[in-house]
């Protein structure tokens, strides 16, 4: 063996042999176990830089068409533009804080300038600078700035069951050789980047693949940074945490809870587990399993999203646990919810990849709604903090890459879905509105259905008129739940669509008029009595102008869900379906559900709801007189607000 390889693989092999010390640092830190040997503590945090942007090295080979040198001067940049937290250990913090305003130019000078520079003067190509300075922006400035604490760790992880693989390996006749040894560790930055994301991209949409891919890896940075801790008391204390001013407390959850934490992180590893293990999709059993898991998190809801808003040394998004004893009746009517919804994608006709788009669905939709509170929490630092900063190039440049992220994902899966039927991505809607509804978080929801609405309108771009309605039927939601003050103008609108469409046809009378008068009539008394026992709350006075919006809203929800949403459906359970979207959009509201639970009519007002739907589309289904059953519907709810009154 020449000296030089002999050289060679003595360093790797210390590479390796630093971050096994390290990994094990970490172990015993997580018990609260001094060591001290802070020199070494030191030296494995710049190995494990050195080994994060090693692993750049194929990636920009492959990606950027960059030849070894170009690629080695690029890594020495990035370990360059993160010198200043390396100077943490070699300098007293008083010199840094003296010279913070020139340390902190380093990496603007390098990545926008330095970097550029050399990369135009080389290839004489303007395209590859600048993709290399976004990548700067979106990839390596977070990985080595924002979640050192989560890298270090990761890193150290897998260059230790790496360093064991290589061990086995390279073990013959109980004895190691140094050479197959070495050979196995260098190409570590292969066996990964090359299998697990350069391979996979090449069988998906690879824009779609790589931001997935990215915002997936700050979503588990963000979990082992925060939910970790929570739930093993492991580096609650840590110096990361103590510098970004956030405090995380253990929690003790039941066996539930953890299953529901767990499945969460699972739901959203989806998506890019179906293309790294393309077999999966074939493993019906593995689906079921998965899917169960979705519902497992619906049982007992466990984790809230909250975006960092009054941090000046952080932003992102903060993972909790929420602990709180939840009605079960609540989540109970939540799984029923969805695994009737997932009858519908699964029955009668059995789709090849029904589970797969009710399990894509619930993980890109999670995935969006963090990627939308990232960009809110980064567009308000930059608004508080960073408008006259110099690093608003870099802060700017990851809140339009989320920006971006989140209207891109949202495309692809309105894409994915395109050849579904209309029942289908009605289901797929309430499903992941469902889902949602029930993440204990303030945000969550408004933001999942921004993007919603981008998905509808992408499919509009792409001429889809059966979104025209989908589109009306998110705004519809979107006005109960928030903006009620809007109410009315979405009620234009959806009259305004009916007059266009519906009222234009001529009633199909299959029935005698007088059966269907009669008919009428006893729905309007029989419901009109249920609902006064029940005591429905109608939320309007009994005024003219009270009186008109009442009209607006009974109109409103007799187009909604026999117009837009019935008459667009093609299978058989159609009338089942529809009444039990009904229901379930009177239940958006915890405070509705809560309100008829404690009063001890929950189940007769589900039983209300499901039964006036059911028996209304019956007559709309014999006669598409929905002039009549707008009227029914409106007499209904005026004589329970007079018997109320």
């Amino acid at each position: 063996m020449k000296l030089k390889s002999y050289l060679s693989y003595l360093f790797i092999i210390f590479v390796f042999g630093v971050q096994f010390f390290d990994f094990t640092m970490d172990l015993l830190d997580a018990f609260q176990i001094e060591v001290g040997i802070y020199t070494l503590d030191t030296l494995a945090l710049v190995v494990s830089m050195f080994l994060t942007f090693l692993l750049f090295d194929d990636f920009l080979k492959e990606e950027y068409r960059l030849d070894s040198t170009s690629v080695y001067i690029i890594i020495g940049i990035f370990v360059l533009s993160n010198v200043n937290i390396l100077l943490k250990f070699l300098l007293p913090e008083k010199v840094l804080y003296t010279y913070r305003n020139y340390l902190n130019l380093i990496p603007i000078f390098l990545i926008f300038l330095v970097l550029p520079l050399y990369i135009y003067i080389k290839y004489k190509n303007i395209k590859k600078p600048l993709l290399l300075v976004i990548f700067s922006v979106i990839a390596v400035y977070p990985i080595s700035q924002l979640y050192t604490f989560v890298v270090d760790k990761f890193v150290a992880l897998m260059a230790t069951f790496y360093l064991l693989y290589a061990l086995f390996e390279s073990l013959k006749d109980y004895k190691i050789s140094l050479e197959e040894l070495g050979e196995h560790l260098f190409d570590f930055d292969e066996t990964l980047i090359r299998s697990y994301i350069l391979k996979p991209s090449k069988n998906a949409d690879k824009v779609m693949f790589y931001f997935y891919f990215l915002l997936l890896f700050y979503f588990i940075s963000d979990f082992a940074l925060f939910i970790i801790p929570s739930v093993t008391g492991f580096w609650t204390a840590s110096e990361y945490l103590k510098y970004m001013g956030i405090h995380v407390q253990q929690v003790f959850l039941s066996p539930l809870q953890l299953i529901s934490v767990f499945s969460l992180l699972i739901i959203v590893v989806y998506p890019i587990m179906e293309l790294e293990f393309p077999k999966i999709k074939e493993k019906k059993e593995i689906l079921i399993v998965l899917y169960l898991l979705l519902l497992g998190f619906l049982l007992k809801p466990s984790i809230y999203f909250q975006p960092i808003l009054f941090s000046k040394e952080a932003y992102g998004v903060i993972l909790g646990i929420f602990s709180y004893k939840s009605q079960p009746m609540l989540s109970l009517v939540a799984i029923a919810l969805v695994g009737a919804l997932s009858i519908f994608l699964l029955f009668p006709k059995v789709k090849k990849n029904a589970l797969q788009m009710i399990l894509k669905t619930g993980g890109t939709s999670i995935l969006l709604t963090y990627s939308a509170l990232y960009s809110f929490s980064l567009y308000v630092s930059i608004r508080r903090y960073y408008i006259n900063s110099i690093y608003l190039l870099i802060v700017g440049g990851l809140l339009l890459f989320f920006i971006f992220s989140t209207i891109y994902l949202a495309y692809s899966l309105a894409r994915d879905f395109s050849e579904a039927s209309w029942g289908e991505l009605v289901s797929l809607l309430y499903m992941s509105i469902i889902l949602l509804s029930y993440v204990p978080s303030a945000y969550t929801l408004p933001f999942f259905i921004l993007s919603a609405i981008v998905s509808s309108l992408s499919y509009v771009l792409r001429r889809e008129p059966k979104m025209i309605p989908l589109i009306i039927l998110i705004s519809y939601l979107v006005s109960l739940k928030y903006f009620e003050n809007y109410i009315p103008f979405v009620l234009i609108f959806l009259w305004a669509y009916a007059v266009a469409t519906e009222f234009k046809r001529k009633p199909s009378l299959n029935l005698s008029p007088l059966y269907i008068t009669g008919l009428s009539v006893l729905i309007v008394i029989l419901y009109t009595f249920l609902g006064y026992y029940i005591g429905e709350v109608i939320p309007v006075e009994l005024s003219l102008l009270g009186m008109v919006y009442l009209l607006g809203l009974s109109g409103a929800e007799e187009i909604v869900f026999k117009r837009i949403i019935y008459d667009n459906l093609d299978f058989r359970y159609s009338l089942f379906l529809v009444s039990l979207l009904f229901t379930f959009t009177h239940l958006l509201s915890p405070v509705v559900f809560y309100h008829y639970l404690h009063a001890g009519v929950l189940l007769i007002y589900l039983f209300y709801l499901f039964t006036y739907q059911y028996l209304t589309l019956l007559l709309y289904r014999e006669s598409r007189f929905l002039e009549l059953l707008i009227v029914v519907h409106f007499l209904i709810n005026l004589g329970v607000l007079l018997l109320t009154t």
